[in-house]
């Protein structure tokens, strides 16, 4: 439930009680895979993590309502973009060569400061398969 007297902004925790924020995928294939991140706003600062590996991928900045941010991870398309071809900075420690989703369940936690609780994550990815 929620406490009251209520405190702005409201802060998305990456723990199962989180309203809608930890999500699991199940991805096809035999090899790793490499997914597109897009987080639509309003919010600041959002960490997507990736709960087995423990890879993080920090974007620093604000989105305000309507706007997004795709984050790229794929090889050959490295990128964190705006929806208005922008770039946005990643913090130091993400590393985002290194951010991949494997064969079978990936678990998936996010957080965002979000003063309105209507930021939402989208995944995409394609399956991978290993070659001879």
């Amino acid at each position: 439930g929620m406490q009251f007297p209520l405190m702005f902004p409201f802060t998305i925790e990456d723990t199962a009680g989180a309203v809608g924020r930890p999500g699991f995928l199940h991805v096809d294939g035999t090899a790793p895979t490499w997914p597109v991140l897009r987080v639509h706003g309003p919010c600041a600062n959002p960490t997507i993590t990736h709960v087995a590996t423990g890879r993080k991928l920090t974007v620093q900045g604000s989105l305000a309502a309507g706007e997004w941010v795709d984050i790229d991870t794929r090889p050959g398309w490295r990128s964190v973009l705006r929806n208005n071809g922008g770039g946005m900075g990643l913090s130091p420690q993400s590393r985002i060569d290194e951010f991949r989703l494997y064969p079978g369940m990936n678990e998936i936690h996010w957080t965002a400061t979000d003063p309105t609780l209507t930021c939402t994550l989208a995944v995409t990815w394609w399956p991978a398969f290993k070659a001879l």
